[in-house]
């Protein structure tokens, strides 16, 4: 799959404006959407740190993918102006407030800052946290990634204390639902996907070690 991996980051890569920013899509036949998102952006940083481990097994080149990555490092921390430019900000979102923390973007300092701020925002006590600041709606998943970031900044009782929580939006059959509006005690919608479970099993990881990946997202790689 080297072939693959390599083809995948040359694309991703030719998208990067001179402003380190990349750009969200692209569409065959049409005007590539002049545009960046922070939480894509900051998933796009992840998953090149990950690239560039892969590479160093295959004894590929990794400098000009290094230079890349702190273009797009640099950008997210120093430029917020590229990013939701021409369409509504994002920032209501929670995955917006900690993606740039799970993914390594910010260092420890602005990362425990970053989670302090909007805290009372996105996290219901007891519940789990937000998809929408707005919406009295707790999501699994994002509840989980943002206990795989507060485990990589060293705030593990926070971790915990979200993960112990999540436990009762679980089914007797041993799968999670989506979400769960509190204000209508309803769970919606009405479904209990697989990357729901995939990011419970992964923030269980991020906390008790069960696996040699569980320091995917706690670590620089």
């Amino acid at each position: 799959m080297l072939p693959t991996l390599l083809a995948a980051v040359n694309f991703v890569l030719s998208k990067q404006t001179d402003l380190g920013d990349i750009l969200w899509a692209v569409e065959e036949g049409k005007e590539i959407l002049d545009d960046s998102l922070i939480t894509g952006s900051s998933s796009i940083f992840k998953s090149l740190e990950c690239a560039s481990a892969i590479f160093k097994i295959f004894d590929e080149p990794t400098e000009n993918l290094k230079i890349s990555m702190q273009k797009l490092k640099d950008s997210i921390n120093d430029n917020p102006e590229r990013y939701d430019r021409t369409w509504e900000s994002k920032s209501r979102y929670s995955m917006d407030w900690y993606y740039p923390v799970l993914c390594g973007v910010y260092d420890k300092e602005k990362s425990l800052t970053q989670i302090k701020s909007t805290w009372a925002e996105f996290v219901v006590e007891g519940k789990g946290c937000k998809c929408v600041k707005e919406e009295p709606w707790v999501t699994i998943a994002e509840s989980s990634e943002l206990v795989a970031a507060l485990v990589r900044i060293g705030e593990i009782s926070k971790a915990k204390e979200i993960f112990d929580s999540l436990h009762q939006w679980r089914d007797s059959d041993g799968l999670y639902w989506t979400g769960y509006v509190y204000t209508d005690k309803k769970f919606w919608p009405i479904e209990k996907p697989t990357w729901t479970a995939g990011a419970v099993l992964l923030a269980a990881d991020a906390i008790y070690k069960f696996t040699p990946g569980s320091e995917l997202f706690t670590k620089t790689w």
